[in-house]
């Protein structure tokens, strides 16, 4: 099959720093707290290193070293961590940083805070955790979350989105706050491979990437939204039974890595 290979595409600067400082606490037998990205086959090769992951503090023996991940903590996870007397490692991306000093500026100065995102997401559940109380933020998924008749609005928002759907909210929040301090978070390595993705010239278009990637699932969307048949692959595994019109373009989110991808090249390459 005719198949290309989009560009740019896989780990940005975030991803290439977290796992880089991960591969050097590996000789501390690290404890990881969530997953470093969201990536199974990268979180399955550093289990095999001897790295540990928990999803609670608690699970973290005292004295310990402790990895952030590149989604962010907020401040209590870091106060636990000094009480406990972990060596910390944190790897949060900083773009995810920027956004955390951001939302605790317009705390500082008694803004009402739009953080648009998805909830439950982990650089969500991060950045809202920055702050002091959550009853001046509110997360915006869609048009109807965005609350009307506040005083004075700031606006955040979490790196991985798409930025089209994301603008949609933007208009809609000047409309109401046409004094709102605004400040696009989204980084750049992701409005860059939605762009690829949107100018690519191939009726379908591979993401491969984790389901429980947020800019591998906006890569999807992004490519179904400009008219092209779209598809997310973990494993080469995934492309069976899928219904490919050549020429195939793929991609890869921002946590996965470039062997997978070439796995993927390599099978549809050989295919007739």
């Amino acid at each position: 099959m005719k198949t290309i290979l989009i560009e740019p595409r896989g780990f940005c600067f975030g991803v290439r720093r977290a796992l880089a400082l991960l591969e050097k606490a590996l000789p501390q037998k690290p404890y990881v707290l969530h997953e470093i990205v969201h990536n199974k086959v990268i979180i399955d090769f550093f289990k095999e290193k001897g790295a540990c992951f928990v999803e609670d503090l608690s699970e973290v023996p005292d004295g310990s070293t402790v990895v952030f991940s590149a989604h962010g903590v907020g401040k209590e996870i870091e106060s636990l961590a000094a009480q406990k007397k972990l060596r910390v490692i944190d790897t949060t991306c900083p773009f995810v940083k920027k956004v955390h000093a951001h939302v605790e500026q317009l705390e500082k100065e008694d803004y009402h805070i739009l953080l648009i995102g998805k909830k439950g997401h982990a650089e969500v559940i991060g950045t809202l955790g920055r702050l002091s109380s959550e009853t001046s933020v509110f997360v915006i998924e869609k048009k109807e979350d965005i609350p009307q008749k506040l005083d004075k609005v700031g606006v955040a928002m979490q790196t991985t989105l798409s930025q089209d759907e994301t603008d949609v909210l933007l208009k809609r929040i000047q409309q109401l706050y046409p004094n709102a301090i605004l400040e696009n978070g989204i980084c750049f390595a992701t409005t860059e491979r939605q762009t690829a993705v949107k100018n690519c010239s191939c009726p379908t278009v591979l993401v491969v990437g984790d389901t429980h990637s947020s800019n591998a699932k906006r890569l999807v969307e992004v490519a179904k939204a400009s008219g092209k048949k779209a598809y997310l692959i973990e494993t080469p595994a995934d492309l069976r039974g899928l219904n490919l019109q050549e020429p195939i373009g793929i991609t890869a989110a921002a946590s996965a890595p470039e062997s997978m991808v070439q796995a993927v090249y390599q099978i549809l390459s050989d295919m007739s």
